[in-house]
């Protein structure tokens, strides 16, 4: 008898353990996601003070999914495999609000997008847009309307992503997003010129060429298209900006990147004279 209530002592202890360790699992996620927008590091920290084992149900595996895939895209740590926020997107997919579901497919889209593979991120991107206007989060749809602009622009499909971008802007501006709202018009300014400089230049510009164009456009250093290009094609920075230089006929003593800031802002003053 001694021995069969000790049992039951034991197992009701268990489930009392158990039910304690959810509760703290649930207080972790809520200070998480309450903090993920103003200190996404303080999440990420959060997060990973939880043991996975503990972590039971399907909501809250979802839910542990989807903030820390939020958490590590925000402290810039690119992820490329789609593992941990398929657990979101497929409980997502039956389950939660049109916010969670947006969400979850918006950060699918990211993880396609740091893996290169452009037609799955944009139809993450897509998918996460039918949710997001359902809501009332004009951010989240500044975001998705980016980065689906992000896209098409590396696809020189200029009039999509100059739409996407008109978007983004206009989202970000009822979410009272003013510095992303400025980067958006920056980057519709940006392609307005490439686009010019694809359509009118009466150089013999390649799509590698505009790459390169586009990169030196955008201020990135020559350290950052180095580590970019020794990624994804053998031929050397130093190979390109002479092939171009060549194309541009330029003379020694001229700097591609003023060439090519001088150049876009000729065609610009072309285009609305």
């Amino acid at each position: 008898m001694k021995t069969r209530n000790l049992t039951v002592v034991c197992m009701l202890a268990g489930l009392l353990c158990w039910g304690c360790k959810q509760t703290d699992v649930t207080q972790v996620l809520d200070r998480a996601e309450t903090c993920m927008a103003e200190r996404p590091d303080s999440s990420l920290y959060l997060l990973r003070t939880l043991d996975k084992r503990h972590i039971s149900g399907s909501l809250r595996k979802a839910r542990y999914a989807l903030l820390y895939s939020q958490a590590l895209d925000k402290n810039y740590i690119d992820v490329d495999n789609d593992s941990l926020i398929r657990v979101a997107v497929d409980y997502y997919k039956g389950h939660g609000t049109s916010h969670e579901k947006a969400l979850a497919y918006f950060y699918l889209g990211r993880v396609y997008d740091n893996a290169g593979d452009e037609t799955r991120a944009t139809e993450a991107f897509v998918e996460a847009e039918t949710h997001a206007l359902d809501t009332d989060d004009h951010y989240i749809c500044g975001l998705i309307y980016s980065y689906l602009g992000n896209l098409y622009f590396s696809q020189y499909s200029f009039d999509e992503a100059l739409a996407m971008y008109d978007k983004s802007e206009k989202c970000y501006a009822q979410a009272g997003q003013l510095r992303n709202e400025g980067y958006m018009v920056e980057a519709k300014a940006r392609v307005y010129k490439l686009q010019h400089l694809w359509d009118n230049s009466v150089y013999d510009l390649s799509e590698s060429d505009l790459d390169l164009c586009s990169m030196i456009c955008f201020g990135f250093s020559s350290n950052s298209i180095r580590q970019i290009y020794a990624h994804t094609n053998p031929d050397s920075i130093y190979n390109k900006r002479s092939k171009l230089r060549n194309k541009l006929k330029l003379g020694p003593s001229i700097q591609i990147e003023g060439f090519i800031r001088n150049l876009l802002a000729e065609l610009s003053r072309k285009e609305t004279a």
